[in-house]
């Protein structure tokens, strides 16, 4: 059942307040002409010959009840009976506030009654509405007090539903079929969301689908299909906060052996409101699921992780500045390949993969000096099985820890008005090298690694910098070698936008910006074994150099990068490559746009003395014919490559006409024709010559939905 609103008239007696601060500002602006609306406007309902009698001290408003009489929908306007034998007098020392906020300005006459439109929809929940009287003494009488409530509709505080759907239909009208069998094709996708809140529990849930007539492009195989999708139930109060989340989801967990790991399961997670604990227990799938399969991600104890993860604030004096977190995990995956070559037995090509796993980690993360420094240390274990129970490899335990100091040398200081930052910081980790986890599958392991890094910026100035030393076989393993690896990484990018009090820029240079970057990677083995087959010694090292302005009907960009890899051991790696690139944007009149650009590209190897040179030239461009109904885009490119042993030109010409006949609006679907077209033609030479020739034209209707409750 709905909660009935507590609105109020007369609830309390009237009453002279001491002025507040905010009150004096409330009166500034009354006496600034937004009380004045009030008046005037309530001035004009009174009846001709209205006696001007002094009513301050005994009369009160009314609020009037809502249509549903229990509460207000977020965009009812709000009423208010004021006496209409009151003199003028006294309604030029009148003010509205709702939740504390001045929203006289706002009011409009409606015959005896003050009405409150507000040009946002209310949110749900309880709000509160004063009216207030200021004397010319300074002091300030309440002529009303009320309490109201805000919902939906009698069911829900608040309810909450959006769509957005797409629907392609295509034709092939002629041209080589390279999309398959089928000359029609269709194809879905959308997604949608539903929040449903009462009191002090919500409900959402979110999901996509995706549709294929071509089952065999489909990503899961089958022609329609469920996405991801998320449902998630909470309860929030003033001691506790729990969530509950089936689908796809990450719980948080940052650390070696948890991390970034968006997968499809099930979780609950419980707390204090105050965010001093939060425990989670999950269960997920060791696999990105997509598809109606596995619903719920957990069905497969063979493709599941599971475990827990806490999150301490113990300190009250430091609750944002210290955060203590552990996580535990307990995994095992599947991965299977196959290799379809099209015989009989092509199943005994498919291989499988099975590894499994277990670990810990726990990590302490902190601010200190007015959250200047930040510090971070992180201990973790793990127990990991490369090819699973039952394989020809042992499970091998292993260690990893990390520890991070970052300080803000500078932080939002002024220069010339504008605000400096400067942070300095340096982070050293240790993975062993049989460290590994099931539910961090992008982890590298066996490896220490210290890294200095700097960042600065100031207005539209910004530069990083990074250094750092890398060593493996960290576990000292005979028969393997030891690399040493030594990388730099600077950036920084510089735009000129002179203020309205600066001398403007020289118009031939538009408004200009600046970039560059540097990176050398070396790497050496310092330690190899007499018998190890295998050698990896290089440096490579990269630069770019960016340069980009714009005008006020066009743009243009140009770009440089040289880079080159020696091969210190005097192989046949060693290569030198140049690529620059130039491009620009035109705007004709307010309706076509032009983007032409061209690339040139060096790629020589030293030692084999064979050297590859690439051009390639195109250009975009777009037109409203009938603004929001007719356009129409094209594009084309051409490469030409030039090697030892080979030559290859491409040309590929591609556009688009678009009728839109319906316009998509809320709640009303938009649909478009489309008819358009691609052809490429290649002439190559090599040990056989090749010279090829496809297009297609296709016919679309396009239709899109945006939907909302």
């Amino acid at each position: 059942m709905a909660r009935r609103a507590n609105f109020k008239t007369g609830n309390r007696e009237p009453e002279t307040l001491r002025p507040r601060r905010k009150t004096r500002r409330y009166a500034r602006q009354r006496r600034g002409g937004a009380a004045i609306l009030l008046a005037t406007g309530l001035a004009l309902a009174l009846p001709a010959g209205a006696p001007a009698q002094d009513q301050t001290q005994d009369w009160q408003p009314v609020l009037q009840p809502s249509q549903s009489g229990d509460y207000w929908t977020p965009n009812d306007p709000i009423a208010i009976f004021i006496p209409p034998e009151l003199p003028i007098e006294v309604l030029q020392n009148l003010a509205l506030e709702l939740d504390n906020f001045d929203v006289t300005s706002l009011i409009q006459r409606e015959g005896d009654f003050a009405l409150l439109r507000l040009p946002e929809p209310l949110a749900p929940g309880e709000h509160q509405l004063r009216l207030v009287e200021y004397g010319q003494d300074g002091s300030i009488t309440e002529r009303g007090f009320w309490t109201f409530e805000v919902r939906k509709n009698a069911a829900f505080q608040n309810v909450e539903a959006n769509a957005n759907v797409a629907f392609d239909g295509t034709r092939i009208l002629t041209g080589d079929n390279l999309q398959g069998a089928d000359d029609n094709i269709f194809q879905s996708g959308g997604e949608g969301r539903i929040v449903v809140q009462e009191g002090n529990w919500s409900a959402s849930t979110q999901a996509n689908y995706l549709y294929d007539s071509r089952d065999e492009q489909s990503l899961t195989g089958r022609e329609a299909d469920l996405g991801e999708y998320l449902t998630t139930l909470s309860f929030q109060s003033d001691d506790l906060s729990s969530n509950a989340r089936l689908g796809h989801h990450d719980i948080g967990a940052n650390d070696f052996i948890m991390s970034d790991f968006y997968r499809r399961g099930l979780s609950l997670d419980i707390g204090s409101a105050d965010s001093a604990v939060q425990v989670t227990g999950f269960a997920l799938s060791s696999q990105a699921l997509l598809g109606v399969e596995r619903i719920s991600g957990i069905e497969d104890p063979d493709d599941r992780v599971q475990g827990a993860h806490v999150r301490l604030r113990p300190i009250d004096s430091l609750r944002d500045n210290l955060e203590l977190t552990g996580t535990y995990y307990l995994g095992e995956k599947t991965d299977t390949f196959d290799n379809d070559f099209d015989i009989e037995f092509d199943d005994a090509f498919d291989v499988e993969e099975r590894s499994d796993g277990s670990g810990f980690a726990v990590a302490a993360d902190s601010l200190w000096f007015g959250e200047r420094l930040r510090l971070r240390g992180e201990f973790s274990r793990s127990r990991f099985d490369l090819d699973g129970a039952g394989g020809a490899v042992d499970p091998e335990t292993d260690e990893a820890y990390s520890a991070l100091a970052n300080y803000a040398i500078l932080q939002n200081e002024l220069v010339d008005e504008l605000p400096l930052n400067w942070n300095l910081g340096i982070q050293h980790e240790r993975l062993g090298t049989f460290f590994g986890s099931v539910a961090n599958p992008f982890l590298i392991g066996d490896r220490i690694t210290t890294t200095l890094f700097s960042d600065v910026t100031w207005d539209t100035f910004a530069f990083q910098a990074q250094a750092g030393h890398q060593t493996n076989n960290v576990n000292s393993l005979d028969g393997l070698p030891r690399d040493r690896t030594l990388n730099l990484f600077l950036n920084g990018s510089y735009a000129i936008f002179p203020g309205p009090e600066e001398e403007p820029l020289p118009e031939w240079l538009g408004l200009p910006s600046l970039g560059l970057s540097f990176s050398i990677v070396d790497i050496d083995q310092t330690d190899r074994p007499d018998d190890f087959i295998g050698e990896a010694e290089s440096q490579t090292i990269s630069s770019t150099a960016s340069f980009s302005t714009s005008y006020d009907t066009w743009s243009w960009y140009l770009s440089e990068t040289v880079s080159s890899v020696n091969d210190t051991l005097g192989g046949d790696g060693d290569t030198l490559g140049f690529l620059t690139s130039l491009g620009s944007q035109f705007l004709v009149g307010d309706r076509v746009s032009l983007a032409p650009y061209t690339q040139w590209s060096l790629d020589e190897n030293q030692n084999l003395n064979d050297t590859v040179h690439t051009w390639l030239v195109g250009f975009g461009a777009g037109a409203e014919i009938l603004p929001s109904v007719l356009s129409t885009n094209l594009n084309y490119s051409y490469s030409h490559a030039r090697g030892a042993q080979n030559t290859l030109d491409t040309h590929i010409f591609g556009g688009e006409l678009l009728w839109t006949f319906l316009q998509a609006e809320q709640n009303q679907p938009g649909m478009a024709f489309a008819l358009s077209g691609t052809i490429q033609e290649s002439h190559g030479s090599a040990i056989l010559s090749t010279q090829d020739r496809v297009y297609q034209v296709f016919l679309s209707l396009k239709t899109t939905l945006p939907a909302s409750y």
